[in-house]
């Protein structure tokens, strides 16, 4: 899954005291809601053999799969110097049209210009600990290590030859990262604005891989409020 554009709304709440200033609110704020609102583009590769057969690798493009809207929320509980994180992203699509080729794909033979359905599921919980290397107003950095819990699935259904197949993956994936914030501007109001990177991941071989990039420029307009305007890629492969 490559999510190639990403525009979101981030509500950070204070849930314990915050200093007065508004770059350490940011800093300082015990618990961070996030919910978020995605518009990717999606690339998606799936492969399925049974029966002796083997099958084929089909594309988002030969399915005609739709990029779809995708919500998804984080909770960041912070006792410093340490942190915890929980993450969550929900995506589904589909698509219908007559394929342009044979293919197998499940142990089904579904011939040129047969009309076939799919549907594309993904699930990813993230799951961190972080530990801070240092945290000052201008520049801060945190040490991430976690795992990363994905369940795909893949639908595809031919109506007009009278049967279906799916491929599934579900497997937990560790993942290390950093996260980095910097407020550029040291002067009111813009003092509270902050450019983030976060970057997790890790591959366990042939079983499967995850990676993931956040960027993102965030705005206080109140010290217990966030808006955040980003970019982020999520790769995964199992």
């Amino acid at each position: 899954m490559r999510p190639l554009c990403a525009l979101a709304v981030l509500c950070w709440l204070a849930a314990a005291a915050v200093a007065p200033r508004e770059a350490a609110a940011y800093h300082e704020a015990t618990i961070h809601l996030e919910p978020r609102l995605w518009f990717p583009a999606l690339s998606v590769e799936v492969r399925s053999s049974r029966g002796g057969l083997t099958g084929d690798v089909l594309t988002d493009s030969d399915l005609a799969i739709d990029d779809p809207v995708v919500p998804g929320a984080a909770v960041t509980v912070r006792l410093r110097p340490h942190s915890l994180r929980l993450e969550g992203l929900s995506a589904s699509a589909d698509g219908d049209t007559r394929v342009d080729r044979t293919f197998n794909f499940a142990g089904r033979t579904y011939t040129v210009d047969t009309r076939v359905t799919s549907e594309f599921d993904a699930l990813i919980v993230a799951l961190d600990y972080g530990y801070d290397l240092f945290r000052t107003e201008p520049l801060a950095a945190t040490v991430t290590l976690g795992a990363r819990i994905v369940d795909a699935e893949a639908r595809l259904t031919a109506p007009e030859l009278g049967f279906a197949g799916e491929a599934s993956f579900q497997g937990v994936v560790p993942a290390v990262g950093i996260l980095l914030v910097a407020h550029p501007v040291p002067v009111p109001p813009l003092s509270s604005l902050a450019l983030t990177l976060r970057v997790s991941g890790l591959t366990i071989g042939d079983r499967g891989s995850y990676f993931d990039v956040d960027g993102a420029v965030e705005w206080l307009p109140v010290p217990t409020l966030a808006l955040r305007a980003g970019y982020r890629f999520v790769h995964g492969r199992g």
